[in-house]
């Protein structure tokens, strides 16, 4: 697998990359699977000016990017994997735009839709959350 912490370095290498429209998209990101080596991965790009929960959320510094920057992501308890590699900004204030570039792990993803979950998928879901919750337990937000 390719480690990288520069979104740009490691897109910069990709041998082949696809726009995507998931079925499940509604928050005006772009999204493309990227190809680097042998390794895939699906690539999110956003920013408060393109994206409507940025906008409705009052997200004008990227929280997923501060979450990254500071480590936060990599405290996460083994069984749950974030699978981001890599992001980036580019420019500033409301044009700012989030690249994040994570593992493909679609096969691993609850399709979308409606549907309900089968019940040890649900229990194991409510299991990691509390497992989530207990790793941050008494966590003093100093990032904002």
């Amino acid at each position: 697998m390719t480690v990288t912490r520069s979104a740009a370095e490691l897109l910069a290498r990709a041998l082949s990359r696809e726009r995507l429209v998931p079925a499940d998209a509604r928050s005006g990101a772009v999204f493309e699977r990227v190809v680097v080596g042998s390794d895939r991965y699906f690539v999110k790009r956003f920013g408060f000016a393109s994206d409507w929960v940025m906008r409705v959320s009052g997200d004008r510094v990227g929280r997923q990017y501060l979450v990254w920057r500071t480590g936060i992501m990599d405290r996460s308890p083994g069984c749950i994997d974030h699978t981001v590699v890599a992001m980036d900004v580019d420019g500033a204030g409301e044009e700012a735009v989030l690249t994040i570039v994570m593992r493909e792990v679609g096969e691993y993803l609850v399709p979308p839709g409606d549907a309900v979950l089968p019940s040890g998928q649900h229990v194991g879901f409510i299991a990691h959350m509390a497992a989530l919750h207990s790793a941050f337990w008494r966590w003093d937000d100093q990032i904002g």
